[in-house]
């Protein structure tokens, strides 16, 4: 019986829970992942990280749940009345390795769930149907109160550790340093375990990034390597190195920002921000939008890709979005996009915005002061603006939100002065803003 995506059915029908089930799942194409299953309870949660098999745990106890892996062919044996009874649902994913590849990589894949003796599921599934996730929900098996399958087929934009930490997953302090070893083995080395309590925000963990890490991150793009030492300096001045937060990048295109899209201006906030959201997310990426009448995601900037973030036809992509400044609504989508982040989201705005604008971008930093959001706006062509006179929320909570620097020389700034200039605020924030 083949399924389709948010197809459901039960197993009981076809199959006897004390009998080993095998779920073999094959990816096609030059591409490496991590296939993995875990184990959750009611509430959507990590229950028990002996259950959580993959490269580096192949089997559970009572050999309930077995990893047979050999290249991109993942075979699990399941025998699903060898679980204990707080186990309510297995969920089986795939994340890649190369923090260069998305899943639109995938060429084509398969997963064939068969018991001894006769194929019972198949589920099909390729990269064309998704853009910049980096993990892939298959499939689960699950209790209700016999058990069930169901064909999810959903993109996470995140790689296997975000993944887990999104289902109440904790990293384990012991296992940190050796995620740290090369920054294509950061996603492979996170083990977790279920004891994470309290909210969402509660469970965020912060990395330690050192120099060599990041220039190791950096390897593909020698030109930023140069950048670590200044930016070193200015996270130790402000005690960011043990902080960790999503940077997303928006640049308004426009003809009133062409000469800074010709002379390379944008292309040099872009590039410098990189080694900065290495050392602030471990993702190995950059989030990038470019906004005029409306606004696009871009591809994530990797150190594989960073000279390519500004479009060699940009003038193209200016068209596209219609002309124009819709800068309320963009803001507005950019918060409705990341305000349920478990992340702390430092947003960094190119704009031509400068003096007179104030009340435009005070509402919108005044309208996040509750959510896990840093406005850093950049005016190329406008006086400067001071955001910094938001007074927190009465709970005493919040530092101000947001900043507005001129830099209109951009170019000739130095690193260390660039830096400094776009960070002190987020830190200052970043303390106070209680996770």
């Amino acid at each position: 019986m083949k399924l389709q995506k948010g197809h459901r059915n039960k197993l009981i029908t076809l199959f006897n829970p004390e009998d080993i089930l095998t779920a073999t799942i094959k990816i096609d194409g030059n591409i490496e992942a991590d296939i993995c299953c875990f184990a959750v309870d009611n509430e959507e949660q990590l229950v028990d990280d002996r259950y959580m098999i993959f490269y580096n745990q192949l089997s559970s106890p009572e050999n309930a749940i077995e990893l047979i892996q050999k290249e991109n062919i993942a075979t699990f044996n399941i025998i699903l009345s060898n679980l204990p009874n707080y186990i309510n649902k297995l969920v089986f994913s795939l994340s890649l390795t190369d923090r260069c590849r998305e899943v639109k990589d995938i060429n084509s894949g398969s997963i064939i769930i068969s018991n001894e003796e006769n194929e019972l599921y198949s589920m099909e599934f390729s990269g064309n149907e998704f853009s910049i996730e980096k993990t892939l929900l298959l499939f689960e098996l699950y209790k209700k109160p016999d058990w069930r399958i169901g064909c999810v087929m959903s993109g996470f934009k995140y790689d296997l550790s975000r993944l887990l930490v999104h289902f109440g997953g904790e990293e384990k302090k012991e296992e940190e340093k050796a995620c740290l070893k090369a920054s294509s083995d950061f996603s492979r080395a996170a083990i977790f375990n279920s004891n994470a309590c309290g909210s969402v925000y509660g469970i965020i963990h912060s990395l330690t990034k050192t120099k060599p890490e990041i220039i190791q991150k950096l390897e593909p793009s020698p030109a930023l390597k140069t950048l670590v030492n200044p930016l070193e300096t200015v996270f130790i001045r402000h005690s960011l190195d043990n902080t960790i937060a999503r940077i997303i990048v928006v640049s308004e295109l426009s003809s009133d920002l062409s000469p800074y899209y010709e002379n390379g201006t944008i292309c040099e906030i872009t590039s410098r921000m990189l080694p900065c959201a290495l050392m602030l997310d471990d993702s190995g990426y950059m989030e990038l939008w470019y906004y005029g009448g409306k606004a696009k995601q871009m591809k994530n900037i990797t150190p594989c890709n960073y000279d390519r973030a500004v479009p060699k036809y940009w003038q193209i992509l200016m068209l596209s979005l219609q002309g124009g400044t819709q800068e309320t609504n963009i803001l507005d989508k950019l918060t409705d996009t990341y305000k349920e982040s478990f992340l702390p989201v430092y947003i960094l705005v190119i704009t031509r915005q400068g003096e007179g604008d104030e009340a435009h971008l005070q509402k919108i930093a005044s309208s996040t002061l509750n959510d896990p959001i840093y406005w850093q706006f950049i005016g190329l062509d406008g006086m400067d603006i001071n955001l910094s006179a938001f007074e927190p929320t009465p709970s005493g909570n919040l530092a101000p939100n947001a900043d507005f620097y001129n830099m209109k020389e951009v170019i000739s700034i130095n690193d260390e002065e660039f830096y400094d200039r776009i960070l002190r605020g987020f830190a200052v924030w970043s303390r106070k803003y209680k996770l």
